[in-house]
């Protein structure tokens, strides 16, 4: 059965009860964020379904000692820690500012917090809201502290058009991001302005393993890493 909950939290809880009324369903893999997945946790446990998570880096995913629920992608803490090790090895970052979503504010926490570890200062925190459109006042608090290097914790649909007015105010900052990002639509929303970002992915991707090949036969496009977890 395939159900869509079009990566809402309120949805899909509603999905999770729909598949356990049903007798033939014996088990679910999915789940795209942490936030529908953190919304959906307490139904999965209370229908006793066991649920394989794709894309949930959340902590209190697992650690809310739920038996039915399973995580293949990382935690927050190990995306933290390969997006620090990153910005200091290969960026050669100095100023690090973090940008987030409250829906992912564990994994910017454990960025900070891995950064701090690392030597490195967090010379700006700022937030994001679902949907925000005008990002001059994160623009400019970017201006201002001349960060080299940002993270982004949230959707892609907040980080493209933030990437494209910090481009079109002329900062040069790398934009660092969490799995989120790890979307084709960051290209298509921030066009040209989307060049030299990074992003910490789910799963190790080799496109010359016979899976990549496969699965291009079948869905006509390339997988992404949640296709391939």
């Amino acid at each position: 059965a395939a159900l869509d909950d079009r990566n809402e939290p309120a949805e899909a809880a509603q999905q999770v009860r729909e598949l356990a009324v049903d007798p033939d369903i014996l088990g679910a893999v999915g789940g795209l964020d942490n936030e529908s997945m953190l919304a959906a946790a307490a139904e999965v446990h209370k229908a006793g379904l066991p649920f394989l998570i794709i894309g949930g880096t959340a902590t209190a995913l697992t650690d809310q000692g739920y038996a039915e629920i399973f995580r293949l992608a990382p935690r927050d803490e190990a995306v933290a820690s390969a997006a620090v090790g990153f910005a200091v090895q290969t960026l050669q970052a100095k100023r690090l500012a973090v940008i987030q979503d409250r829906a992912e504010e564990g994994l910017a926490v454990a960025f900070t917090s891995a950064a701090r570890n690392a030597g490195l200062p967090i010379i700006y925190t700022g937030e994001v809201r679902r949907w925000q459109l005008d990002f001059g006042a994160q623009v400019a608090e970017l201006r201002a502290r001349q960060a080299d290097a940002v993270f982004f914790a949230g959707r892609v649909s907040e980080a493209g058009p933030l990437l494209e007015q910090s481009r079109a105010a002329g900062l040069h900052f790398t934009l660092l991001g969490g799995p989120a990002l790890d979307d084709a639509r960051l290209g298509q929303l921030a066009g040209a302005a989307a060049e030299s970002s990074y992003v910490v992915g789910l799963a190790a991707m080799d496109p010359a393993s016979p899976f990549f090949a496969g699965y291009r036969g079948l869905a006509g496009k390339p997988a992404n890493a949640r296709a391939a977890l």
